[in-house]
């Protein structure tokens, strides 16, 4: 199965989700999963800011290698789950792309707590805690998607 995070530009949110959840997929012992991240105005092989890539290291996630990806139409007609970090992004994605009817999600949906309809705001330029605040939100999110897949897949 594949899974695809989507934000704005791939520099700080949907590569963070892709990369938390492979470190999560691999200690929960699931193997049957591809992950990957784009932004809907991702300028391609951009690499992530040396703060972004700090944090991430918070969280045990190596974001060094990452480099940027737009959305296309290959990558998402390969995706069984796509997830926007905004309402926004799967508006949006629906809209360019309206075969992905159905596979699109807010990833909050999938909270384990908290609001299950609210948007994982952008902390690109944002306070150091702020990046931090959203890396956690994404963190637990990711944990009640973990519990799904293990549960349907």
């Amino acid at each position: 199965m594949k899974i695809c995070f989507v934000c704005t530009a791939n520099i700080c949110r949907s590569p963070f989700a892709e990369y938390f959840l492979r470190k999560r997929l691999k200690e929960s012992g699931l193997d049957n999963f591809e992950v990957s991240s784009a932004g809907i105005m991702a300028q391609p092989g951009q690499k992530t800011t040396s703060t972004i890539i700090d944090i991430a290291r918070e969280f045990d996630v190596d974001l060094t290698s990452h480099q940027t990806r737009g959305l296309s139409d290959k990558l998402l007609q390969s995706c069984q789950m796509i997830f926007g970090m905004e309402k926004v992004h799967c508006d949006e994605i629906e809209l360019q792309y309206p075969s992905t009817k159905g596979r699109v999600y807010l990833l909050r949906n999938f909270a384990l707590e908290g609001s299950k309809t609210r948007d994982i705001t952008d902390p690109f330029g944002l306070s150091l805690d702020f990046v931090r605040a959203g890396y956690d939100d994404i963190a637990e999110t990711i944990e009640g998607l973990i519990v799904r897949l293990k549960k349907d897949f």
